[in-house]
């Protein structure tokens, strides 16, 4: 493993040498990876003002004939590759603006490669998650199911527990003769991790060999800046997910391109997830005297909001660089330093991820795949970085549930697109079936449990053909606690996030267990106006002139949801 050349070195150059633009390649330098390297790191700065003044060219939402669309209908089967990345908000400088995380910040990000990708894309600026845990997160967009539908509330819950004829997005795919394979995390780790929903994949799972070693090595810190000689050793997690998705790619290309065999390659990045592990060279591109993400008003939670809905620093506790300091308690914010040192920590985590998708989307382009194939990027649901006083995900607010989504068509999407239309994870599996060339999803029946194949969503590909469209007039999100038990369920529409804290009460029908959601005795309500208030700061539930809206709501909400959730096999109670 010594004479290893690291991808991610490379990839490093790659973001560099795109940041400077057409006027290397011209110029064809050729210098060695070394070289390049000591010059990146010893001028960065230049690096980013360069980086920055390229990225605020805004990615037109029109194509160069000046059509609002290339409406070349799809008619043939296309590849798909299908990229996620855990625990990745909407941090990215093609978010920049109204929704980034940080609304009112003009900070940039170093994630050429990603911002290219979008640039290439139907971008949707509006995405949102059906409950901000990875495990139902995934599951959910995975089956274009809700959670409720699938009985998949908890971390390592698995769907397949109680709907096992539900046909999950990659398992379409494999049943129309293309070849899948899962790669790093898709499915959560749960129940089923060992073997990854194999009905779901043509070859079994592939562990990553090293894992083990990374966990105990950078396990109990909830960062670490991982050295070239210990990448030497071990190389990351994610360094290996990437060279087996080259690996496969490669191996995969023959047959794609002579149209012998078709394929669905899912890559799931582990990062940003906890703890943020990433090269030290990334490091360096934010300094932390530099770090000016203001640190916002919401340090706590919003005004008139109760502290049930408090979750804390608890993920973030769990490491033990933090559970041992005395200068933070669990129900305190962190001290302004620690704050800015997570943040860049996850800042850095996010763009060692950009470089792999860059190393990545190089080698589809290569092999000639890129024009023959669907990618999809996304993340599987967003992160609080101590807004609202929270260290972790999940919750409903706009922090937890927004989060990246991209879709690439070949040819539909080359001079990159842009929606603002809200979205739902829901969406993902009938938008990417139909973008691929397979037809159309049909729309679910109520309790559809027992329906092999439906969605509870709607394909986005009308949004191909007009950006400027709307295809729902809410995004519905939940979470479930344990005290009371209760269900929160959230929806966001334009302007607004409503949200109502339900009791729930199991009720047994002969052998089955049913969850009855008691509607008439909610909780707690939540209100926001995320255009006067986009950090969420303030919970107008209360106030009297919004009672016609909170109505209005109300009823989206119950359309949506059902009052009695049937045989429930999960571990809620």
């Amino acid at each position: 493993m010594a004479n290893r050349i690291h991808p991610i070195r490379l990839s490093f150059l790659h973001s560099w040498k795109m940041a400077l633009g057409p006027t290397f390649a011209r110029h064809g330098l050729q210098l060695s990876a070394f070289i390049m390297l000591i010059i990146v790191l010893v001028s960065y700065e230049s690096v980013r003002r360069t980086a920055d003044a390229k990225r605020q060219l805004p990615l037109r939402s029109r194509h160069p004939d000046g059509s609002a669309t290339n409406r070349k209908r799809i008619a043939k089967r296309r590849n798909v590759l299908f990229i996620m990345s855990d625990d990745l908000r909407a941090q990215l400088n093609c978010y920049s603006g109204r929704y980034f995380p940080n609304p009112n910040s003009d900070f940039r990000m170093f994630t050429p490669n990603i911002d290219r990708l979008a640039g290439e894309s139907l971008l949707f600026r509006r995405a949102y998650v059906q409950m901000a845990i990875c495990g139902p997160s995934r599951a959910s967009l995975l089956t274009s199911r809700r959670p409720d539908t699938i009985s998949n509330w908890l971390l390592n819950n698995n769907f397949r527990l109680v709907n096992r004829n539900v046909t999950s997005l990659p398992q379409y795919f494999k049943q129309r003769g293309y070849y899948t394979e899962g790669l790093g995390k898709i499915f959560h780790r749960g129940q089923n991790w060992s073997n990854n929903d194999p009905v779901s994949w043509s070859v079994p799972w592939r562990s990553i060999d090293n894992e083990g070693y990374i966990n105990d090595r950078y396990g109990n810190w909830s960062w670490s800046a991982a050295t070239s000689e210990e990448r030497d050793q071990y190389p990351l997690p994610d360094e290996v997910v990437l060279e087996q998705a080259i690996e496969t790619l490669r191996k995969l290309a023959p047959r794609a391109l002579s149209k012998e065999k078709n394929f669905f390659l899912g890559v799931g990045f582990l990062k940003p997830h906890l703890p943020f592990v990433f090269p030290e060279e990334f490091l360096k591109l934010y300094p932390l005297d530099e770090m000016d993400v203001p640190l916002g008003d919401n340090k706590f939670l919003p005004k008139n909001c109760g502290q049930r809905h408090f979750v804390g620093h608890t993920e973030l506790f769990a490491y033990g660089d933090v559970l041992n300091r005395t200068d933070v308690g669990m129900n305190e914010i962190l001290p302004d330093r620690k704050t800015k040192i997570f943040r860049r920590a996850y800042f850095a985590t996010v763009s060692f991820v950009d470089s792999l998708v860059g190393l990545l989307m190089d080698e589809l382009r290569s092999l000639g795949l890129d024009e023959d194939t669907v990618v999809l990027f996304m993340g599987d649901h967003g992160w609080h970085l101590g807004e609202n006083g929270i260290w972790g995900k999940y919750t409903n607010f706009e922090q937890a549930t927004h989060t990246p989504l991209m879709l690439r068509i070949p040819g539909l999407t080359d001079g990159g697109l842009v929606t603002d239309s809200i979205v739902e994870f829901t969406d993902v599996f009938p938008t990417v079936v139909e973008a691929a060339g397979l037809g159309t999803i049909p729309a679910c029946p109520k309790r559809s449990g027992h329906v092999d194949v439906c969605t509870e969503g709607v394909s986005l590909l009308s949004l191909v053909r007009d950006p400027k469209s709307t295809v729902k007039d809410v995004a519905m999100s939940q979470i479930f606690t344990y005290s009371g038990p209760r269900m929160a369920y959230s929806v966001r529409s334009d302007r607004y996030r409503y949200t109502e804290w339900v009791p729930l009460v199991k009720e047994t029908e002969g052998a089955k267990t049913n969850i009855r959601l008691l509607f008439d005795q909610v909780q707690d309500y939540e209100l926001y106006d995320l255009e006067e208030d986009p950090e969420e700061n303030n919970n107008i539930a209360g106030v009297g002139k919004y009672k016609g809206l909170m109505q209005k709501y109300s009823s989206r909400i119950k359309d949506i949801v059902e009052p009695v959730l049937h045989d429930v096999r999960s571990t809620l109670f």
